[in-house]
């Protein structure tokens, strides 16, 4: 978030340890949702995701979002990610976390109404933990059981009247050392799938982890429920 210098604050696009950033999300919208050239309604033109690091960002940022007049006759979709709960790492108090349950009761909210207001627009949660690539310990099972207790408190099963997508966002090299640990998590909620991820500052996973991952998924039966948005090495 930024202030004008008005008192009134509105959503950036900046990723930690960086809060400055000249592009606004009301730009990015403008840019996004353009109308074409017969002055029909803008469309959605790419795929929306939005990693929210602070909660105070989430609300203003949807507000604008539900305010724009826009159409998906593409088919994209939008993607609300957060890191909800600790990982690897991270002690549950770190204020880097963001609050799940208010994360979740105002991206719901916003989803209802957006979804009321146009049936068509195409939903994900992508659900994070926050993790250190450098720690030894790996995703424990206490903390997939509270991603999972979350999933049910908020209804978010497969049977969901507003049809969201579950990712489970997960550092890569974490992921590479607990894999089994996902495994009732993915059994007891089969529409949720899987992005294993390398962050910045992280250096390139090698090549042979992201193949180990993608083969465990494949011997699992699960090889269309693992995604990989990772820099790695060539061998």
């Amino acid at each position: 978030m930024s202030n004008d210098g008005s008192n009134k604050s509105e959503p950036i696009l900046s990723h930690p340890p960086s809060r400055e950033s000249d592009l606004t999300v009301a730009t990015m919208l403008k840019i996004l949702l353009a109308p074409g050239g017969d002055d029909r309604k803008g469309s959605l033109r790419k795929h929306l995701k939005l990693d929210f690091k602070e909660i105070s960002a989430v609300k203003p940022t949807l507000d604008l979002i539900y305010n724009s007049d826009f159409t998906n006759e593409f088919q994209n979709e939008i993607i609300l990610n957060a890191d909800i709960l600790s990982g690897p790492g991270f002690d549950s108090e770190d204020a880097a976390i963001v609050p799940a349950g208010e994360f979740f009761e105002i991206c719901l909210d916003y989803i209802r109404r957006l979804k009321a207001k146009n049936s068509k627009i195409l939903f994900g949660l992508s659900l994070g933990f926050k993790s250190n690539w450098r720690a030894e310990e790996g995703y424990l099972v206490s903390q997939v059981s509270q991603m999972s207790e979350l999933v049910h408190q908020y209804r978010l099963t497969a049977s969901n009247e507003l049809g969201i997508r579950i990712i489970l966002a997960l550092n890569a090299r974490q992921l590479f050392k607990t894999l089994p640990a996902f495994d009732e998590f993915l059994i007891e909620h089969p529409e949720s799938t899987v992005l294993a991820w390398t962050g910045s500052g992280e250096p390139s996973i090698p090549k042979v982890q992201v193949d180990q991952i993608r083969d465990f998924y494949e011997f699992k039966k699960m090889k269309s429920r693992i995604e990989f948005d990772c820099c790695m090495t060539s061998e």
